[in-house]
């Protein structure tokens, strides 16, 4: 798969917008933020017309302000290219939400011609929230064609903000899409257009800018954003995935290096198979293995219920994956080692109670975690469902309060926090999967939360003021902690290296944190 990148340079000073691009023999200058529009032109329809074609691609966010199910996404505007280059009729294009984390998908029926993209949304973080903002996509960005009765497929196209920062952004684009999960996503969100994949697809316009623009072996070689479902490898590597279809590895403290799963969706889950396999899953259904340490990559989506895959596990001699589908999740199941298209058996079905699982806003995500030898699934708002691999058999259990955190630390033990008041809040532990639950005093508000063993671990308190916190350290299973460091981070994940004494922590900007000394040294590392 090959992409193409084109830059832009853009700063925000108030609401008045600078664009500075790059004149470079390569195509550079091609995206500024700005504004939001004022007069909206009419949506195209949700129905297919006759006489018309249709086209769908798909935004991804490889930005650091692109939480886990950033779903504040803008419609997509497209405005059709007249004979002589003069701009024509204008559409808007809504955002597809389901399947997906941290990108967006937008498919519509159009009238024959050729058209170019002209502003899409991007996520910018500001010390109240994320949110949407504008980039116009310039006039050299490559074009394509609608053809009467035929499927155009653009790929991807790649939005790249430096960690750090929303003032520099890059698009790229898909230069030659393979087309390898367009008939799935046709035929499970859009379905009215199911006929066009009886035709060749099409892809870019094969025209000036598409020869100009630099071509890359990916845009995600450049730069690939996050660090999502970490683990420690027996190694002391760590692996993990990241915003744009890239596992990444590496010794932390260096640059990670890049595995390529092959396409550009957010790995949101990772597993270590114990045959040393990898695999990686995420967005639009994809699911991938691979046997060489991330050198080559292999579907094993088989008929796995579509969706976003939110986590994998290897447990009980099976391969386990929880799919997230509007408001359902999905716990479904295949033998390891099975070939390369497994039948997977569907083990859990649950109804998440918030609804669609991108508009629970907290930390509350549905995913699943490994609890002994069960799966406990978190079922926003206030239930979890329990899958026993041996038994087959699958329970939901309420929990006595609505949950704002939830973790699984370790030690077999299930926590979550509940906020009781403006300053207070509530933290309730089981270690009996959640039958019997004890409420504990009040606490610092503890995010990220990892013990040790059953009393020794590390978790992190939000500030008094926004975008700071502690480090706190606990020697009676979190019943009690005690401050460690202060840090201008937030911090909704740690895991533990307990062969060599190491915490992680992973802050929202997709940043690596190592904690040495008993977790009471933290500094920011690359990787």
């Amino acid at each position: 798969m090959k992409f193409s990148c084109l830059k832009s340079r853009t700063a925000l000073a108030g609401r008045r917008l600078l664009c500075l691009g790059f004149a470079v023999v390569s195509l550079f200058v091609t995206a500024c933020v700005s504004g939001p529009r004022t007069a909206p032109p009419p949506h195209v329809e949700a129905r297919l017309k006759a006489g018309e074609g249709a086209f769908l691609v798909r935004v991804v966010a490889n930005a650091p302000t692109a939480g886990p199910y950033f779903k504040n996404w803008a419609d997509l505007i497209v405005v059709g290219v007249q004979p002589d280059g003069s701009n024509g009729s204008q559409y808007t294009v809504p955002a597809s939400l389901d399947a997906s984390s941290r990108s967006a998908l937008f498919v519509a029926s159009l009238p024959p011609g050729q058209y170019r993209l002209a502003k899409l949304s991007s996520a910018s973080r500001g010390p109240a929230g994320t949110w949407s903002q504008w980039i116009d996509v310039g006039l050299r960005f490559p074009r394509f064609e609608v053809h009467l009765g035929q499927l155009t497929d653009l790929g991807a196209v790649v939005q790249t903000m430096q960690p750090g920062t929303s003032k520099s952004v890059e698009l790229g684009y898909d230069a030659v899409p393979d087309h390898e999960i367009a008939s799935d996503l046709v035929r499970e969100l859009a379905p009215r257009f199911g006929s066009f994949l009886d035709k060749p697809l099409l892809g870019w316009s094969n025209d000036t800018a598409r020869a100009l623009a630099r071509t890359t072996d990916g845009l995600a070689s450049f730069t690939s954003v996050g660090i999502a479902d970490p683990h420690v490898l027996p190694d002391g590597r760590l692996i993990a995935g990241s915003y744009d279809g890239m596992v990444k590895t590496g010794v932390p403290g260096s640059r990670a290096q890049l595995h390529d799963i092959g396409q550009r969706v957010s790995v949101e889950a990772v597993a270590l198979l114990p045959d040393a396999s990898w695999v990686a899953a995420g967005e639009y259904g994809v699911i991938r293995l691979s046997r060489d340490d991330g050198a080559s990559w292999i579907s094993v989506h088989g008929d796995l219920p579509y969706g976003l895959v939110c986590s994998v596990h290897a447990v009980a001699g099976q391969l386990v994956a929880t799919v997230l589908r509007a408001d359902r999740a999905i716990v479904a199941s295949t033998v390891l080692g099975a070939d390369p298209s497994p039948h997977w058996t569907v083990r859990a079905t649950y109804t998440l109670k918030s609804g669609p699982f991108w508009q629970f806003a907290s930390g509350y995500a549905a995913r699943s975690f490994i609890v002994g030898d069960q799966v406990v699934t978190a079922l926003p708002a206030d239930f979890i469902g329990i899958w026993d691999p041996k038994t087959g058999e699958s329970i939901e259990r309420k929990l006595p309060d609505t949950v704002e955190r939830f973790a699984a630390p370790g030690g077999d033990t299930l926590r979550f926090m509940s906020i009781s008041g403006m300053f207070a809040n509530s933290t309730y532990v089981s270690s009996n999967l959640g039958v019997t639950w004890e409420k504990l005093p009040t606490l610092p508000f503890i995010w990220g939360i990892a013990l040790s063993d059953a009393s020794h671990g590390v978790g992190w308190a939000a500030g008094l003021q926004i975008g700071t916190g502690n480090f706190f350290k606990t020697a009676d299973g979190g019943r009690t902690w005690t401050q460690s460091r202060e840090e201008r981070t937030v911090v909704p994940e740690i895991i533990l290296d307990k062969v060599r004494g190491i915490a992680y922590a992973i802050d929202s900007n997709g940043s690596l944190w190592m904690g040495k000394d008993d977790a009471s040294n933290w500094e920011r590392i690359v990787f």
